[in-house]
Parts: structure tokens; C-alpha cells; sequence
């Protein structure tokens, strides 16, 4: 029997199903609820799978986050660098940063964020003349990590020191939001001479960070290159 109750140490519905039933994967719970035609069961399970997911989601990220605190603490501050390098090499060669337009570029990146359990928040894009911004409200990952707390006791999660090319040139940001810069906007101009997308890391630290696809790549403003320091390769970037 399938049972829903609340848990005082999550906080919220878990599941208290009986032996039998509490291996099921809940995907396949609401599947049958819906050929069953139960409804309010159907919803129910939908809320909690959910719930389920960003349960799982969360430790994932605050994993990685503590996996680089521990390197980025015991074996020196430059080191947070070379670990997400070691973490994203092949991401970086992926299909988002390698195939596709721009547009498909943004579909791709769109899958990623909804992927992020974003029911607590969500993702704005608009079109501009020249680029396409998507806004998160908030990232539901470093933001989460930032608005929860997770940089002070008991977690302590790392920021950086001092400004790093690798962290916008600003002290203050958190050791795991930097994979976006590292990835998506340093190792992309390397291998190709353009970002997949600039990423704008919000100046009041509240989550909601930008990212900003350039139609054309060598339309993309000299400063995002300068703030990471690097320099623009416009001969490489590709239509």
C-alpha cells in the first residue's frame, strides 16, 4: 500500500509505503494512478515526485560544492581551477557547446535548467536585438546554495579569497559557481574562441544570475572577455 506522510526529520511527505510497495519507483506509481483514473493520486504522487527529485538534486550539487571546498581548502585556493577543469573536460566538448546554432544552443541549455527541478523558482527568456538572455530566478543550484545559507556554519561552504580570472575577477563568489565561467565561458574560448554563452554573476550575490547567448559570437562585447582575463579570437568563432 502506497502511503504518503510526513516525515519530522525531512519536513515534508515521504513515503511509508509498505514493504512490498516502497521499492516501486514513484514514476511508475503515477503511471498506473493514471490509468487507473485516479486523479487526486496521480497529482499527489506528481507533488511528491517532485519533492523526490530536488531532494536528490540538492545533495548532489552540495556534494560537489563540498568536494571542491575539501580540495580547494587543503591543497590551496588555486586548486579550484584545475579540480573543475578535471570535472567539466569533456562537457566542454559536448553537444551543447559544439553543435547547433545559437538557437538550438538555448533549446539545449533550457532542457539543462528545467532538469534543475525548478518548481521553487524559474527561468525567464527574451529575445534582444542582438542576443537572447535567460534569466534564473534564482539558479537552483549556487543561487540555492547562496539564499539557503550554505556558505556559513554549519556548512561552510567555500568563496573565493581574492578575485581569480576564473571567478568574474571578483572575491566573494562561491567556489562552486565558478564551473560556469571555468566551462562554459574559459575552456569554450579556448578550444573555439567564443563562449557557449556569457554568464553575468548578479552584483548583489542573489541568485539570479544571466546568461546571455550572442546571435552572432563576434558580436560579443570585448569586457566578457577582459572580466575572465582573456582576450577575444573572433577568427575562430563560428557563425
Amino acid at each position: 500500500m502506497i502511503r504518503l506522510k510526513h516525515s519530522d526529520i525531512l519536513g515534508r511527505k515521504i513515503r511509508k509505503d509498505d514493504w512490498n510497495d516502497i521499492g516501486a519507483s514513484t514514476w511508475s506509481l503515477v503511471e498506473e494512478a493514471i490509468l487507473e483514473d485516479d486523479e487526486k493520486q496521480a497529482l499527489e504522487l506528481l507533488d511528491y515526485l517532485y519533492e523526490e527529485g530536488k531532494a536528490f538534486h540538492d545533495f548532489t550539487s552540495d556534494m560537489w560544492a563540498g568536494c571542491v571546498t575539501y580540495v580547494g581548502s587543503n591543497f590551496g585556493e588555486e586548486e579550484v581551477e584545475s579540480i573543475w577543469r578535471y570535472i567539466v573536460s569533456d562537457t566542454v566538448l559536448g553537444s551543447e557547446a559544439t553543435r547547433g546554432d545559437t538557437l538550438e544552443r538555448i533549446y539545449v541549455g533550457a532542457e539543462l535548467w528545467r532538469g534543475h527541478y525548478m518548481k521553487d523558482g524559474e527561468f525567464n527568456l527574451v529575445e534582444e536585438e542582438d542576443r537572447y538572455v535567460l534569466t534564473l530566478d534564482p539558479c537552483p543550484t549556487g543561487g540555492r546554495m547562496l539564499i539557503t545559507g550554505r556558505l556559513e556554519a554549519p556548512y561552510n561552504l567555500a568563496k573565493t579569497s581574492k578575485p581569480y580570472p576564473w571567478s568574474w575577477n571578483r572575491a566573494g563568489i562561491p567556489w562552486y559557481c565558478t564551473h560556469c565561467t571555468i566551462c562554459r565561458c574559459i575552456m569554450a574560448i579556448e578550444s573555439s574562441g567564443y563562449p557557449v554563452r556569457v554568464h553575468e554573476y548578479p552584483e548583489d550575490l542573489s541568485g539570479r544570475c544571466r546568461l546571455i547567448y550572442y546571435k552572432h559570437p563576434e558580436s560579443i562585447p570585448d569586457k566578457y572577455f577582459a572580466e575572465i582575463g582573456m582576450s577575444k579570437h573572433t577568427s575562430k568563432a563560428g557563425a
